[in-house]
Order: structure tokens, then sequence, then C-alpha cells
């Protein structure tokens, strides 16, 4: 019935006459999600904050934020749709691409032929890869309950890499021996 100029620049419309020209459905990736929103927002009345993926006129991709409700007339009987609607595409592609790169990240972790271990500032393991299991002989769980400095031989090396991590947020070229689980 209305678009204002925001939902037209948003889905690629010129202005409001060119929105009336077609349906509600156009926007949807899949028009038959259009029958099941609006399905769904006569029986719960109001929907608020509902991310939907939609698309322009063109079919670019756009993600929103929708807030709707159900508009009645005096004999109970539904007069439109009010919905407001938010572009919240940036923020969904950055989510993508922080996914892609957890992924990417968590895949070199864990094939990683490098022993690698994440600890707290205290020292406790809060992760390790497969390598390091392997080269230290414990298991997963066993190694969540344990600290780094364990692995030591001299408890000075393990004080020595602490102070340097403190004093300079990294460590590089650090000479240390560690034992595994059979030379404890």
């Amino acid at each position: 019935l209305m678009a204002n100029p925001a939902f037209c620049k948003m889905f690629g419309f010129k202005n409001e006459e060119e929105v009336k020209k077609v349906t509600p459905a156009s926007i949807y990736q899949n028009p038959e999600e259009r029958k099941q929103y609006s399905d769904n927002l006569i029986q719960k009345g109001v929907f608020k904050n509902d991310e939907r993926a939609l698309q322009k006129r063109d079919g670019t991709p756009v993600y929103t934020s929708i807030t709707s409700r159900v508009v009645y007339r005096k004999d109970g009987e539904i007069s439109y749709f009010d919905s407001m609607m938010l572009d919240i595409t940036e923020k969904k592609l950055a989510e993508e691409r922080l996914r892609e790169s957890v992924q990417k990240y968590r895949s070199l972790f864990e094939e990683s032929r490098d022993a690698i271990v994440l600890t707290t500032q205290q020292g406790r393991f809060s992760d390790v890869n497969p390598a390091a299991l392997e080269l230290f002989g414990y298991t997963k769980e066993e190694i969540s309950k344990m600290y780094f400095q364990k692995l030591y031989v001299d408890p000075i090396g393990g004080y020595k890499f602490q102070e340097e991590m403190k004093e300079n947020g990294s460590v590089h070229d650090f000479e240390t021996k560690l034992r595994g689980k059979g030379n404890i």
C-alpha cells in the first residue's frame, strides 16, 4: 500500500509507484516464504526483529531485521500489515566472514603438524591441537585440567617464559625442555 523512500532505496526501486506495481512476495528470495510469514504474523499479531534474507529488485540479497504488526479494521478484519525493516546486510556479511575465518583458523590449528597450545594467563591449558596431544601423551580431557608449568623439566624456564610474555606480549625462539606424560 505504501513504501517510504528508505524502503525504495533498500530494495532498488525508484519510487513508491514502482513498489506498488510488484507483489510483496517479489522481495523474498523464496516467494512461498511470504505466505508463511503472513500466516505466522496473523497468528501471532506481531513480530519483533525477525531476521530475513530478502532480495532487491535486481535479485541482490539484502538481509533485514523486520518488526511487523497486523492492523485491524473496526469490524475486526485485517486491514494491512505495518512493517519496519532495518538493513542488516553488512552485519550478516561480517558474521559470515568471521565464521569463515574461524573455520580456517580451526582447520589450521587442528591439522598442523606442529604442537600448538593455548593457555590462560595463569598457565591453564585452554586448547591444544592433536599434534600437542600426541607430543605430550595426554588426552584432551587430561590436559584441560593441567597447567603448562607441569610440563617444564626446569621450573625456572617456565618462569622465564612467563616473564618474557608479560614484558613483551610474545615470546620468540625461547628454548626449554618439556616433558611428556611418560617422563614425569
